[in-house]
């Protein structure tokens, strides 16, 4: 029987749905991307213009300098392209189109609306934040309840390294929850970077390199239920502890933005807090994921 059939009717219809609303996204994204990129930095070419660690700043006036972080254009093209791919993935039935489809909703496009509020909180004071947050969740979620249902969590499938992991009672959605916290985790890294002039490390800037890198190929190897997936996801949380360890010693510069210095010292404000950052993003990725680590080491041994 072939993929598509063995899909039923009423869902095979809200299958095609949900590939039409998440092509409509990837175009609608495309030109929202374009919109904001123009409007947050290039209205402002030719100007005085400076290259650092943060990324390629114009001058805008006064003291006033809009910066454009090196990842975002290539971020935003990525997540125009796998909305794309898991449109035509869905349409076509294609194997694991369900989960490339969640992590792409959840792990990639959800966290750019990060740059929308930040922004709304640049140039417009914070007004409509409420708005877009609401908006981009409701886009987000609208997809993924056409996608639920118990026929359909079936197709999250791939049998490779991990085998039977994936069709235990607790292997789909931890798989699902570990992809996402690390695409979210590789974002924060090129948040980190964009905003690296406030926190001056070497060690922080190698940490968020490295961290993207790992939980990159962590996600893509999830993807493809591949065992070392798991261990690349660990090197992340690892990596990405480099940053608030070097923020003990480095002394943060504060910002012009109102919003990174009060989130900076509302969530690493104290040493105790920079401390505890180390510690928690292994400590969650291990709640999430803890059973196939303690599997893959068991076998191990015996």
């Amino acid at each position: 029987m072939s993929t598509q059939e063995a899909l039923s009717r009423p869902q095979s219809l809200r299958v095609r749905v949900a590939a039409l609303g998440i092509g409509a996204l990837s175009a609608a994204y495309a030109a929202l991307s374009a919109a904001y990129f123009y409007e947050d930095f290039f209205r402002y070419a030719p100007s005085d213009l400076r290259v650092d660690p943060a990324g390629i700043g114009l001058h805008v006036s006064g003291m006033t300098w809009s910066y454009l972080g090196f990842f975002r254009i290539p971020m935003a093209l990525l997540a125009v392209a796998m909305l794309a791919a898991s449109a035509a993935a869905l349409w076509r039935s294609r194997p694991r189109a369900r989960i490339l489809t969640l992590i792409t909703l959840w792990g990639v496009l959800l966290p750019q609306v990060l740059w929308q509020t930040e922004f709304l909180a640049d140039w417009h004071e914070g007004r409509g934040i409420p708005a877009a947050l609401a908006a981009a969740l409701a886009l987000v979620l609208a997809p993924t309840l056409l996608l639920m249902g118990r026929g359909l969590a079936r197709k999250f499938e791939g049998q490779d390294t991990l085998t039977g992991w994936a069709t235990l009672s607790y292997g789909r959605a931890r798989l699902l929850a570990c992809a996402v916290g690390l695409a979210w985790l590789g974002f924060a890294a090129t948040e980190f970077i964009d905003h690296a002039n406030r926190l001056p490390s070497d060690l922080a800037i190698f940490g968020a390199l490295m961290t993207l890198i790992t939980s990159t190929a962590a996600v893509v190897g999830i993807v493809r239920l591949r065992a070392w997936a798991l261990w690349a996801g660990v090197a992340a949380t690892l990596f990405v502890a480099l940053i608030p360890l070097a923020a003990l010693w480095t002394p943060y510069q504060p910002n012009v933005g109102w919003h990174i210095n009060e989130a900076f010292h509302a969530l690493a404000g104290h040493d105790l807090q920079r401390a505890t950052w180390t510690l928690a993003p292994l400590g969650l990725l291990w709640i999430i994921a803890g059973p196939f680590l303690h599997e893959f080491l068991r076998k191990l041994r015996g």
